[in-house]
């Protein structure tokens, strides 16, 4: 088949736009391969539970109503990838889950962007999180503790069974 003209360069851009989301994100860690950052928390579009229910399964095995408002990220396979808040407090906490037929897992990750102890001696703990096209969550966190600081960055996957797992490589 033969392109002509202005077919053949909307093809050409269509190709480079889709080919780097199929690329190695934690090597390249190009700005276009990122689809959610902390700072994307700021501007998000919360969903209210009551427009979109899901259901979570307590400890206790019973299964409950969502309350909380969430952000929906775009599927990762088969499964749903949600950011929750719970409001209320001090700290504003953040956590990634995996949604699988409507229950939202306990397997999560927390991205709590800021939060100190209690009797703040000026200890805290700051993350900051991105979410690339191939779905690995890189979280960098800061701690600092008694004077000392620490940092260190993580990088998580999603397995085929729908639960996050650490990568072994250090970054």
């Amino acid at each position: 088949m033969k392109y002509k003209g202005e077919t053949f360069k909307a093809f050409c851009i269509l190709l480079v736009l889709y080919i780097p989301c199929f690329t190695d994100c934690r090597q390249t860690k190009e700005v276009h391969d990122i689809i959610f950052t902390t700072k994307s928390l700021d501007t998000a579009n919360f969903i209210s539970p009551e427009d979109y229910p899901l259901y979570i399964i307590a400890r206790d095995g019973n299964k409950y109503t969502n309350v909380e408002p969430f952000v929906r990220l775009p599927d990762y396979k088969n499964y749903k990838v949600i950011i929750t808040t719970f409001s209320g407090g001090d700290i504003e906490p953040f956590d990634i889950h995996i949604v699988r037929s409507g229950v939202i897992s306990r397997n999560s990750l927390n991205v709590t962007k800021y939060w100190s102890d209690l009797g703040d001696r000026g200890d805290y703990r700051k993350k900051y999180f991105e979410i690339y096209c191939d779905y690995t969550i890189r979280i960098d966190t800061e701690e600092r503790e008694d004077g000392h600081t620490k940092r260190f960055t993580r990088f998580y996957r999603i397995s085929d069974e729908g639960e996050f797992y650490k990568v072994d490589e250090e970054h």
